[in-house]
């Protein structure tokens, strides 16, 4: 709430900036409780399902977030939207102080991690960071390249460049409640197997110089294939962690995720 309300008294945007960084440092330590929470009260055979659906609602809030910011900043201005997020986070905040349970996030201090551990935990789950990362890279450089391609070649204008961003959104919106379908229940490590492969065949396709509308397909695809292979990914760490380590390896999860995304920007 600190940062947010910082915004309504500065317009000088290194200090924007700065309470930005703020911000997202301490979403990315709610986001580590979060995952630990979710590990606590969970058994590992409905981790998919409760992860899938933790997923659906942060695509949702991807998905209805912009388009409600863009309605009150239009009518109303940008003090209004921060007002709201404001009240948003007493909300939440509120909300967590209410959850009740036996069971609370293991204590940092009782069961840190000695150097050798960390080591053990980082070569036992090498094939998913590894993976991850690469993943991410490719994706954060296609990103950038796409971004060239809707401006240089098929002429979009920003609107445009709007619904492709949104079609990508509600295709990782698809992706997550497919996750934790029946179907899929068993079967997302062969699943994940051939969305890898069906997201290589979509950057191919730009070969074929698709227009708008058939980039718009392209994009929500890529979106549910995408979504679903981090969704593997993100399955297969709570499967093999322990409440003691899942918040250390979440994080590392997340920061090798973050870090090749801002990688790949300058590399594409």
């Amino acid at each position: 709430i600190v940062p947010i309300a910082t915004l309504l008294a500065t317009d000088n945007i290194a200090i924007i900036c700065g309470v930005f960084f703020v911000y997202e440092a301490i979403f990315f330590v709610l986001e580590c409780l979060r995952a630990e929470f979710l590990k606590v009260i969970t058994d590992n055979s409905i981790i998919q399902k409760r992860q899938s659906m933790s997923r659906v609602v942060n695509d949702l809030v991807t998905v209805v977030g912009p388009l409600a910011g863009g309605a009150v900043l239009t009518c109303f201005g940008v003090r209004y939207v921060y007002l709201l997020d404001i009240v948003s986070s007493i909300v939440a905040a509120l909300i967590i102080l209410l959850i009740k349970g036996d069971q609370k996030p293991s204590s940092f201090e009782r069961d840190h991690l000695n150097k050798l551990q960390i080591r053990t935990t980082l070569c036992k789950n090498k094939d998913v960071f590894s993976a991850s990362l690469l993943v991410n890279f490719i994706g954060g450089a296609v990103a950038i390249l796409t971004l060239e391609y809707i401006y240089m070649i098929i002429n979009a204008d920003a609107m445009q460049y709007a619904l492709l961003m949104s079609a990508m959104a509600c295709g990782a919106l698809l992706g997550s409640g497919l996750g934790g379908a029946p179907f899929t229940q068993n079967r997302l490590k062969q699943i994940s197997y051939f969305c890898t492969l069906a997201l290589g065949c979509l950057l191919m396709s730009v070969m074929f110089v698709p227009g708008f509308a058939s980039l718009l397909g392209i994009i929500f695809i890529s979106g549910t294939l995408s979504s679903l292979l981090m969704l593997y990914y993100s399955v297969e760490l709570f499967m093999r962690c322990d409440q003691n380590d899942i918040r250390v390896q979440y994080a590392i999860f997340q920061n090798l995720i973050n870090t090749s995304t801002a990688a790949s920007k300058p590399f594409g």
